[in-house]
C-alpha cells in the first residue's frame, strides 16, 4: 500500500540557492539576553542563553569544559556515569556541572570525539543554564553535513509532531578542540512543558524494539509527570494487542501521531518508531489516556548511507534504493490496516510535501550550510572534510527540492 512506504530519494537536480532568509518561518526568534561578566556587582541569578538563543541553528556558541583527572579516570572506565566538570560560557563558569558520554553507534570515547550530556543540576541541585537544566551534544560523526537533524526535526514541527530543537556549539575539552556539535533540546521536563499543554504527563523512552503490543516493562520513565501512575499504560497495552483499530485509536493523538508518522516517511527516518522499533519518545496524557511519539536519533534522514561514504567525490544517494519498506511500529501498522487512517496519512503526507515547498527547506538548509561551514572543515577526529560537508550539503538541497515531487508521483497525485 502507497501510504506506507518509506519515499526514496531522487537525484540529479540542479543545486538550490543559499541565500539567507527573511521573514521566514524556518527561523526561530531569538531574543537578547544580557549577561553580567563574572565579578560584576548585579551578576544574574541564570546566566545563560534563553531557550531561543540556544536553540538558534544561525547561531553556534562556544562551550569549554573542563574536567579534573578523577572525572577522566571515571569516564574511561564507565562513560554512562556523571562526573564533575565545569563549563565555562561568556566569561561565566558552571562549576560542578554533570557530563557523561553518551550514544551507541555514535559513541565516542574521550580521545575521539565523544557525544556528550551535561546536566548542571547533577550535583548542584538549583543550578542552571540559562532557561536549561540539561545540554545533549551530538557528535554528528555518522553525518559529515551535520544538520539531518536540524532539517528533520524543524519538519517534524512544522508538519504539527512533537520534536526538539536544535542549535550548534563548538565544544573544547580541557583546552583540546573537539569540533562542531549540535544541541538538540534534551527529553526532560521543560521539553514537556513546552510541548504537550496536558504536562502532567509522563515522557516514556522504549527500549528498541519497544512497542505498545510489548510488555509495558520496555518502556523506561524519562519525566514523570505529576500524574504518573506505575502501570498507565497497561490500559494502551491492552488495546493493541486486541487487533481491534477502534480500541487502540481511541488512546492516540490521532493528529499528533498521524503528523510524525508523515513526517517519518517524509523525511526517510528509517531508523525510527514504524520501521526500525528505535529512536523515538511516547508521551501519555492521563486526560483520556492519550499517546504521542517525539522523534529522536534523525542523523539517519534525508541523504544518508551508513557507514558513512568517506570518498571523495560523494554523490547524492539515500540509504533506501527502492520503495517498498514495510512499517512493523503497532500504530502505523493498525493505521496501515484502516482504509480512513491511511487515506488521512496520505493526505498528511501531500500536506507536507506542500509545505515544505512553501517553507523554502533547501534554502534554509543552504544558509545553515553557511552559517556552520567555518566549524567544519576541521573534523579530523571521525575523517570528515570540508569537501564532504559541502557535497552533503548540496545533496541535501537537491533532496530536498525532488521530495515533494517524488511524494505526490508515489501516492498517485
Amino acid at each position: 500500500m502507497v501510504g506506507w512506504l518509506l519515499l526514496a530519494c531522487a537525484a540529479g537536480l540542479d543545486s538550490a540557492p543559499t541565500e539567507s532568509l527573511t521573514g521566514d518561518s524556518w527561523a526561530d526568534s531569538a531574543t537578547e539576553v544580557t549577561v553580567e561578566q563574572v565579578g560584576g556587582a548585579e551578576e544574574p541569578e541564570d546566566p545563560g542563553p534563553s531557550q531561543a538563543e540556544l536553540y538558534d541553528p544561525l547561531t553556534v556558541h562556544t562551550l569549554a569544559l573542563e574536567l579534573p583527572q578523577a572525572s577522566l579516570d571515571a569516564l574511561a572506565l564507565d562513560g554512562g556515569t556523571y562526573v564533575r566538570a565545569d563549563l565555562h560560557y561568556q566569561d561565566h563558569v558552571w562549576s560542578d556541572v554533570g557530563v557523561h558520554l553518551k550514544g551507541n553507534s555514535s559513541y565516542r570515547t574521550l580521545v575521539e570525539k565523544p557525544a556528550l550530556k551535561i546536566k548542571f543540576h547533577a550535583f548542584e541541585p538549583t543550578q542552571r543554564f540559562g532557561e536549561v537544566e540539561r545540554l545533549t551534544l551530538n557528535n554528528n560523526v555518522n553525518e559529515p553535513s551535520m544538520m539531518a537533524e536540524t532539517l528533520a526535526y524543524r519538519t517534524y514541527r512544522h508538519a504539527g509532531s512533537p520534536a526538539p530543537r536544535t542549535g550548534y556549539a563548538t565544544v573544547t575539552l580541557n583546552g583540546v578542540a573537539l569540533g562542531l556539535y549540535t544541541l538538540v533540546e534534551s527529553m526532560d521536563d521543560e521539553y514537556v512543558k513546552d510541548t504537550w499543554i496536558d504536562s502532567t504527563g509522563t515522557l516514556y523512552e522504549p527500549a528498541r524494539g519497544c512497542d505498545l503490543d510489548d510488555p509495558i516493562g520496555c518502556y523506561s520513565v524519562d519525566q514523570a509527570g505529576d500524574d504518573h501512575q506505575a502501570n498507565e499504560l497497561q490500559v494502551v497495552h491492552v488495546a493493541a494487542v486486541s487487533g481491534d483499530f477502534d480500541a487502540l485509536w481511541q488512546h492516540v493523538d490521532e493528529p499528533r501521531v498521524l503528523a510524525y508518522l508523515a513526517a517519518e516517511r517524509f523525511t526517510a527516518h528509517e531508523d525510527s518508531y514504524s520501521f526500525n522499533g528505535n529512536n523515538h519518545h511516547l508521551f501519555f496524557e492521563p486526560e483520556g489516556s492519550l499517546v504521542s511519539l517525539s522523534p529522536w536519533g534523525a542523523d539517519s534522514t534525508f541523504v544518508y548511507r551508513y557507514p558513512v561514504d568517506l570518498a571523495p567525490g560523494y554523490l547524492c544517494e539515500s540509504k533506501l534504493e527502492a520503495l517498498g519498506k514495510t512499517p512493523t511500529g503497532v500504530l502505523a501498522v493498525h493505521c496501515g490496516q484502516d482504509a480512513a487512517c491511511t487515506e488521512r496519512l496520505e493526505t498528511a503526507l501531500l500536506d507536507l510535501a506542500t509545505a515544505v515547498e512553501d517553507w523554502d527547506l533547501d534554502v534554509f538548509a543552504g544558509q545553515v550550510g553557511e552559517v556552520i561551514r567555518p566549524h567544519a572543515g576541521v573534523e579530523l577526529r571521525q575523517g570528515h572534510s570540508l569537501q564532504q560537508f559541502d557535497d552533503r550539503v548540496r545533496c541535501h538541497q537537491e533532496w530536498i527540492l525532488a521530495r515533494p515531487g517524488y511524494v505526490r508521483a508515489v501516492l498517485g497525485e
